[in-house]
């Protein structure tokens, strides 16, 4: 089990702040974390493919499927902002 100065050490790395009893809780939830992770050490993964036979691609084709002037006008119409013909939203970044 991770000690709470190692709790400590990760949370100043983190830059949040822990109370006493939060890095307690957190020493236990991080060390079950990493036994889980240690078990997937012990997965074997093979190389080669144990099946003889050969992946086709199952994907469909796109397509566009268009909608009427109305269609589109009354969809438009519901936005909260629009700027032209567009929806106008939040920026992304």
């Amino acid at each position: 089990m991770l000690k709470t100065e190692e709790v400590t050490k990760l949370a100043k790395l983190a830059g949040i702040e822990l109370t006493p009893d939060e890095e307690i809780k957190f020493a236990t939830e991080i060390s079950a974390i990493l036994g889980f992770v240690n078990q997937l050490q012990n997965i074997k993964v093979f190389e080669e493919l144990e099946s003889n036979e050969i992946c086709e691609n199952v994907l469909r084709t796109d397509r566009v499927i268009g909608i009427s002037s109305a269609e589109q006008a009354d969809l438009i119409s519901q936005a909260p902002e629009i700027q032209g013909n567009l929806i106008k939203t939040k920026p992304v970044f």
